[in-house]
This record gives C-alpha cells, structure tokens and sequence, in this order.
C-alpha cells in the first residue's frame, strides 16, 4: 500500500479499544483500506457515499422491512465501501437481524459500535491516524532526498546509486546504451543481461515507470526509463530492486526521480529532454505516479498563469522534426513544454499566441492543428483531443482537413472510442466528483429522451425545473450548444462509449 495515498487499514481502527468496534460480518477485512470516515442517516445512498468509505449511521434510513435494509446495503455494496459501523442506541439496542443477513448476502462488512462512543471519536481517530502515516512517511522521504543531495554536491554517479541503495532498496543500476553504472549489491547480471532485461520491462516511447516481480533478479524490481528520440538505445533507466515489501512505492519513485534529475545534470541539455519526456508523457498518457503527473499540471498551470492552453500539432512534409526543430519551437513560441510524438512536433501553448504561431510556422513549411482552448483542469480533454488527431497522423501521415474536435467518425475500435468519449466529455471529468455525479446521470436521460424535461423528469425521479438547472449547468461546463443537432449526438455517442449504451435511466 502507498504510505501517502489516503488510506487507513480498517483493521488500524477495529485494533483502537477507545473505539468500541466490533465485527459482526466479515466481508473481507484483511485488505480493507478506508478513504473516508462519514455519518450519514439517509436512506438511499448510491450517490452520497464513496468508495472505500466507512460509513457510520444509527439505523435512522434503514427502514423496517427486510426489503428497504437489503436495499440500503446493496446500494453500499454497489458503491464499494469499505465497511458499515452500526451505532448502537438511541434508536436500536442491538444490530437488527435482517441487516446482518443482508450484508451477508452482499458481502459487505459489517461493524457495530459500542453505544458509548461518538461517531465523532471515530471521525477524529481516522483522521490522526492518516495523517501520522503521512508524516512519517513525508519525513522518510524528506531523509532520503536530503542524503541523496549531499552525495551528489560531490559524490560520483557509482556513490549516488549506493545512496539511493538503502533502507528497503536494495540495489540500483542506471541503464543507458554504452554503460552500466552499479551499485555494489546489483545481481551479478551480464551487462547484455541487465539491458535486455530493461529494454523487455520499458516501452520504447515516453517516461514510464514499472514495477515488476523478476525472479530471475531475486527482487521486485522499479524501473523508471527516460527513453530516447529513437526509443531506449539513446535514452537511459534508472533500475531499482528490492526484497523486503516495507518500502513505499511513492518513496522509490521520489527517490528516483530526484536521482535521476541529479545524473543527468552532466548530459547535453538534461532539462530540455526531461520536459521533452514528460510533456510526452501527459499528451500521450504515459505512466506517470499521480504525484508526479500533478506537478506537472502545477507547472502548466504556473507557466500560463491560469490562462486557456492549447496543444499544437506540427508537422513538416518529407522528414521528421529534429532536436533543432524542437530548439525553434521552444526559443520561438517560449513554451517549455515542446516533445516528439512520432513524427509530429507537439507543444503546450497560451491560447492568445495560436494565430500567429500558425502562421509564422506555416511559413517555414510546417502543418500546425491546435486543440480547442482548455484550462489545466480539463488538461485531459485536450490531451484525449491531442491523440485523436495524431491516431490520424499516423495512419495518414498527414495533418491536413483534419477537423480538429470528436466526430462519430472516430469510433472504430475500443481505443478509440474511449478517446472519443474523453475528449468529448473531459471538461465534465475534470469537475469535483459530486458535481459529476449529479450531472451525467440527468445529461444522459436527457438525451436520451431527445431533450425532453417531462419524461427526463420522470425517468430521474426529480422537478422538472431540477432537470433544466443540470443541462444548463452541464452546456456551461462542457462550454457548448446544447440546442445543436450535432452536439447532443457527440455526448450521446460519447456516453454510450462509457456505459456500452442505453444506461441513462
């Protein structure tokens, strides 16, 4: 488990006597994690609750029927939390049987609280707990990097892959085309071993992490590649191995991360190809740890203070763009996020400078497409844009009459469709989760139903006027013209993509 995800063993808390927790039905507490501690009296729950929740309640939105308590905790189990802790008084002295047998049923866990503690002792015990496993994991991080920083002030590459080599890692190598660097406990591989072991474990294109079990290396073994133009033969890998399972992921990769920013600082020009890395990364949707991929979109976000970005597409007729090609587009258009997808040149940019990069550009010879404008919370709206339009660069080789913007078109396979749907519906994804929640489901009926707000209205169970407040908020959010034909058939497409059709009710 990831020390700095926001998640507590269940099992931490049934340990706490203060919280008077008992098991009555084990669904399945071994691997029980909780996000989330709630009191909730509610009867119907589906859209109020969250994954791996605990949810606390007094039995008020039970109902009496063996029916209504079946129902409440299917709608538990359909949203996957993690338990239910049944208070005992003021309304029940004992956990009523037909609860108990139906989380039986659901296989849902099952907890009564002791009728002399608060739920807000067990909010509360949560929440220190969490935030001490934070903390110690936060400081073990914090050493880490700090002895790493030391060592590269003055240290050699060799000694920075025996610093990092410690405390739950085991060994390390930096893997490039001509050389291994080891540190003293890396497995007696052959070099030709250790790189074919890395070129199999990386992908050719795109930073990308991976764990993996590799008997052959006695260990689990993290790997992080920077690969390069012509995939990993002009890239290097930052290999890590461990035995014992106390070692935080988020823990290696910050570690190697930092190492490996530190090694490349003696290469020609290491910033400008580790932007190059993950700007391809985000585009392409690389593997990313989410701590990462976030400060990046923090660097986004801090590079066009706030403004509307767009991703820019190039291309020049008759060879592929260069690294002096990519020095152009930097110095140029002064945006730091400019990589390689392919043979296209892609490039993060202000919205404001679009009109005349197109036409300066086009004047030395390059094709140039731009996504519609978006902020850095709909980054992936515009990312799924982005890839839709080089799958057709690559199948084409060409960028010209390429409409720029989802069509029914584009529904040709699996990938495609998932593509689809997110660039259509990616400014609703990037809402807050209770926004989307609320919104979708009534977006969904609504087209269905060819935009009528009397059978919607039924269908959702809600006012009339609550379903014309939710498409309005949901055309201002997706920034579009719900009275046009095509743009309701692109959200219909793209929601069927998502559910496989037909399950707006």
């Amino acid at each position: 488990m990831n020390e700095l995800d926001s998640i507590v063993p269940l099992e931490r808390l049934l340990d706490d006597r203060n919280l008077g927790m008992r098991v009555i039905v084990d669904g399945g507490i071994d691997d029980r994690c909780i996000s989330l501690v709630a009191t909730t009296e509610m009867a119907h729950l589906t859209e109020y609750v969250v994954e791996d929740q605990l949810v606390l309640t007094a039995g008020a939105g039970l109902g009496d029927t063996p029916e209504a308590m079946a129902e409440y905790v299917g709608d538990l189990r359909d949203a996957r939390v993690a338990a239910l802790g049944f208070g005992l008084e003021p309304l029940y002295d004992r956990v009523p049987e037909h609860l108990i047998d139906a989380c039986r049923r659901a296989g849902v866990t099952l907890v009564s609280i002791d009728r002399s503690v608060p739920f807000h002792r067990i909010v509360q015990a949560f929440a220190l707990e969490l935030q001490r496993r934070r903390n110690l994991e936060l400081k073990h991080v914090a050493d880490r990097l700090k002895a790493l920083v030391s060592i590269a002030a003055q240290g050699t590459i060799a000694e920075l892959l025996d610093g990092v080599a410690t405390d739950g890692v085991d060994w390390a190598a930096l893997v490039t085309d001509a050389v291994i660097w080891r540190s003293g406990r890396t497995p007696r591989l052959s070099s030709a071993d250790l790189h074919a072991f890395t070129n199999g474990l990386l992908p050719h294109r795109g930073v990308a992490i991976r764990t993996v079990e590799s008997p052959e290396l006695g260990s689990e073994v993290v790997a992080l590649a920077l690969p390069g133009s012509d995939g990993f033969r002009h890239g290097a890998a930052l290999v890590l191995g461990r035995s014992r399972r106390h070692s935080t992921h988020q823990t290696i990769f910050t570690v190697a991360s930092s190492l490996f920013d530190l090694v490349l600082r003696g290469s020609a020009d290491p910033g400008a190809r580790l932007e190059q890395a993950v700007t391809r990364a985000l585009i392409t949707r690389g593997d990313l740890t989410t701590s990462l991929r976030s400060e990046l979109l923090d660097d986004l976000s801090r590079t066009f203070e706030g403004r509307d970005m767009t991703i820019c597409l190039a291309s020049l007729a008759g060879r592929a763009p260069t690294e002096a090609d990519i020095a152009w587009w930097r110095r140029r258009f002064g945006s730091p996020f400019v990589t390689t997808v392919g043979n296209a040149v892609a490039l993060v940019v202000s919205t404001s400078v679009v009109p005349g990069l197109q036409e300066e550009a086009g004047r030395s010879g390059w094709t140039v497409r731009a996504t519609r404008p978006f902020g850095v919370k709909q980054f992936d709206a515009g990312a799924a844009e982005a890839r839709l339009v080089l799958a057709h660069f690559e199948r084409t080789g060409s960028l010209d009459a390429w409409p720029i913007g989802p069509s029914a078109s584009m529904l040709l396979d699996g990938e495609r469709r998932g593509l689809f749907a997110s660039a259509v519906l990616g400014r609703l994804d990037a809402a807050e989760p209770e926004v989307r929640e609320q919104l979708i489901p009534t977006l969904y009926t609504w087209l269905e139903e060819s935009g009528s707000w009397e059978r919607t209205a039924r269908r959702r169970g809600v006012h009339r006027n609550t379903v014309r407040r939710v498409i309005a908020e949901s055309a201002r959010i997706l920034d579009v013209d719900l009275d046009d034909a095509r743009t309701r058939a692109s959200l219909l497409i793209a929601l069927d993509a998502r559910t496989g059709g037909g399950a707006g009710a």
